[in-house]
């Protein structure tokens, strides 16, 4: 197996439909936006699992900030990293849902690199982080609001990135599918057991070529071990209440039946 990094999702979906990858991993929603037109994607295993108890994003403001609640962000202005990705809509879920018009904040696209320094110079008033610049801004007074993705399936586990190929790929290749799939829930239980953090942290600080102080600090995700429509369907109904996607999707339709 050989493993080629690229620099975004565009790149990703053009590669596995060119073939120049078989498969690769990438957000649901994208994934179901890509399938709405005219992609020929299916997902074949899980990647990065939410848990109420590892969100994985926090939207965060500084210390000392007179914002210290999620109904106090009207006529405020919020950084996600890209705008119509799952931050950002899990961000107007949770803004709709605590009682303030989503219409009434201006979001902008920021790196999660730069969130924090615009927060610490005013340029925005909350941002969506994750680590490890989430626990880079809390060692300097930051504070944790909420958590959007709470307010994606009510709390329950849901799956936030998926390994996906072509419909064509996965039909005719049914046992390199099972492989796949079989690989990663090898690797997701493995990265999942606390006594491996240490072998985890040396292999993000080596893969990422980030510090190793820095990576020391980071919360390690939650790797999901199964792919169902239970894990997906809620990602898919919140692109469709806020127009992302024209119409509804059935997570069942989009996971190859291999």
């Amino acid at each position: 197996m050989n493993v080629t990094v690229v620099g975004g999702v565009p790149e990703l979906a053009a590669a596995v439909t060119s073939g120049q990858a078989q498969v690769a991993c990438s957000a649901p929603t994208a994934i179901a936006s890509a399938v709405h037109q005219g992609l020929p994607f299916t997902m074949i295993a899980p990647g990065i699992q939410y848990t109420r108890d590892n969100p994985g994003s926090y939207l965060m403001t500084t210390g000392g900030s007179p914002i210290t609640q999620v109904s106090q962000l009207s006529g405020t202005t919020v950084a996600v990293n890209a705008l119509n990705t799952l931050p950002h809509l899990a961000t107007m879920a949770m803004l709709q849902d605590s009682g303030v018009d989503p219409q009434s904040v201006t979001f902008v696209n920021m790196a999660f690199p730069n969130i924090g320094q615009a927060l610490e110079t005013g340029q925005v008033q909350s941002g969506i982080m994750q680590p490890p610049y989430q626990q880079d801004l809390e060692a300097h007074g930051g504070l944790r609001l909420a958590s959007p993705y709470d307010f994606v399936n009510g709390g329950d586990p849901f799956v936030y990135t998926v390994w996906f190929g072509t419909r064509d790929f996965a039909a005719a290749n049914p046992d390199a599918v099972r492989a796949v799939r079989a690989a990663m829930t090898e690797v997701s239980e493995w990265a999942n057991d606390p006594a491996n953090a240490d072998a985890r942290r040396a292999i993000l600080a080596e893969a990422t070529g980030q510090d190793p102080s820095v990576v020391s600090r980071s919360t390690l995700c939650t790797y999901g071990t199964t792919l169902t429509p239970e894990l997906l369907q809620s990602q898919f109904d919140l692109q469709q209440r806020f127009g992302t996607l024209p119409g509804p999707v059935n997570a069942g339709d989009l996971i190859a039946a291999t």
